[in-house]
């Protein structure tokens, strides 16, 4: 894992910047952790599936988070007095340049955001590990209950969650028609290993941003499509 977080090719960070700062004067530039550690939880508040579900996305729960995410802010500084960006900005308005250590810490906890990528909230890991799916995509302790989104995936990806959930939807798909086109009595029980797919929650600065997904809806006995598929199979047809 220590490998994994100091490859030059794996990045850790995402600067953004853009001009709806405080102020008509302002601009703002968000540092964002791609890979953050920290896990949140979602819960059912009721027996109502229509009640909202309670969720604690732990921003910033490990100290490893809030390193990267202090590296991140520590670039933003530096970027900003560079040439010849620096002769277009004046001071730091929030948190303010004199703010660091642990008031610093303090600021991020306050200001943290979703860059609205969520995932993970099924992640396909082992049951004893918080795991939701195998790798057949089932839900634990069912039979014919399977999920295929982006919810799947146990660790967030550097990149928006449309094609990583696209590519599940395509896994997901082949794991199905395998399964229904075999003989009952060769296939039925077998296990197909998909590979786990990589939960973007930790945004600071002024600004947020990034999407998720949620399965719905049916086929044949086995209960699978999410809203991102569902969305692309009203939508697309549009289009052509």
């Amino acid at each position: 894992m220590k490998g994994w977080l100091q490859a030059a090719d794996i990045p850790q960070l995402e600067t953004i910047m853009n001009l709806w700062g405080g102020s008509s004067a302002g601009a703002s530039i968000e540092s964002a952790v791609q890979h953050p550690w920290s896990r949140g939880t979602v819960f059912i508040s009721s027996a109502s599936a229509f009640d909202m579900p309670k969720i604690d996305p732990n921003y910033l729960g490990l100290d490893a988070d809030i390193s990267i995410l202090t590296s991140g802010i520590n670039f933003v500084r530096k970027l900003v007095k560079a040439k010849p960006l620096g002769d277009a900005l004046a001071n730091e308005v929030s948190p303010g340049a004199d703010v660091t250590g642990d008031k610093l810490t303090t600021w991020m906890k306050g200001a943290c955001g979703s860059e609205y990528h969520p995932i993970g909230s099924c992640s396909m890991l082992p049951r004893d590990m918080g795991g939701v799916v195998d790798t057949n995509l089932l839900v634990y302790g069912t039979a014919n209950v399977r999920v295929i989104d982006a919810s799947i995936a146990p660790l967030q990806v550097s990149a928006h969650t449309m094609a990583p959930a696209y590519g599940i939807a395509e896994k997901g798909a082949d794991i199905i028609k395998a399964f229904y086109s075999t003989p009952a009595d060769t296939t039925k029980n077998q296990t197909l290993t998909t590979g786990a797919l990589p939960s973007h929650t930790g945004g600071v600065t002024t600004t947020t941003s990034k999407a998720a997904t949620t399965s719905k809806a049916s086929a044949a006995s086995t209960f699978v499509v999410s809203w991102a598929t569902l969305v692309g199979l009203l939508v697309l047809p549009l289009f052509l």
